[in-house]
């Protein structure tokens, strides 16, 4: 039941106990999420957000508009939701702000919400304190300061022709980020947790607990071993049991 933007690595299974969308990073596709199908088993079911102009999608235009993005996004749940099957978001960085704006189009529909939602390795929105400026950077500032999130393959920095076809993949999506506004609204009455890497020098554990104001249910932060990409290596596992626990028990 893949979608234009939403997209399932294995068919449907109506005896999941809950469906995990997953919203990717800035540059990242649904292919970021592929072993998450596997790690999960059955009681967990993986639905990854495919945004256009990356993999299945390449030769659509991307979208610089965070809540143009989450208003797509949102319809397609609406549209798949019908069943009424419990559902959980898990955001990365831009991913997560996407999920955020998605579970607040769900509610001003009226549609059925997240149980609860994982936002994580960005700092809360409220002050709208963003940088403003590096989709604006020249192509060797802007490959610098990629690398230096440590996030990207090496293989990336060494090959322009792979550059020249990704480089505005991720301007658009830093544009994105740092052109996003943020509206004060009623807090959620489900649980939010916040992740992040002990290393990660792009966030501070301030902006990451901020993230509280946005619930009046529980709210949860927990740091995993790693830099901004921490569940991109050593501590992959570490989430995908974090998780587990907290949907299954």
């Amino acid at each position: 039941m893949n979608t234009a933007w939403l997209h399932f690595f294995k068919s449907i299974n109506d005896k999941a106990k809950y469906r995990l969308y997953c919203f990717p990073c800035a540059g990242g596709g649904a292919l970021s999420f592929q072993s998450w199908s596997n790690m999960f088993g059955s009681e967990i079911e993986v639905c990854a957000i495919q945004l256009p102009g990356r993999e299945s999608r390449f030769n659509e235009d991307t979208i610089t508009d965070i809540y143009e993005i989450s208003r797509k996004i949102a319809n397609e749940i609406i549209e798949i939701q019908k069943e009424g099957k419990p559902f959980v978001f898990l955001g990365h960085s831009m991913g997560s702000l996407i999920s955020f704006e998605v579970a607040r189009y769900l509610r001003k529909k009226e549609f059925q919400l997240p149980n609860q939602i994982f936002l994580s390795s960005i700092n809360a929105p409220e002050n709208n304190k963003f940088n403003r400026y590096i989709h604006k950077l020249s192509d060797g500032e802007f490959l610098n300061y990629i690398k230096i999130l440590n996030g990207t393959p090496e293989g990336f920095f060494n090959d322009p022709r792979v550059q020249k076809l990704y480089l505005p993949i991720l301007r658009s999506d830093f544009k994105a980020v740092e052109m996003y506004e943020f509206y004060s609204e009623e807090p959620f009455h489900f649980p939010i947790t916040v992740l992040g890497g002990e290393e990660d020098k792009l966030i501070s554990t301030e902006g990451l607990e901020r993230w509280q104001r946005e619930t009046n249910s529980t709210f949860t932060l927990k740091l995993f071993p790693g830099d901004h990409f921490y569940f991109q290596k050593e501590s992959c596992q570490d989430l995908i049991n974090y998780l587990k626990e907290r949907l299954l028990n």
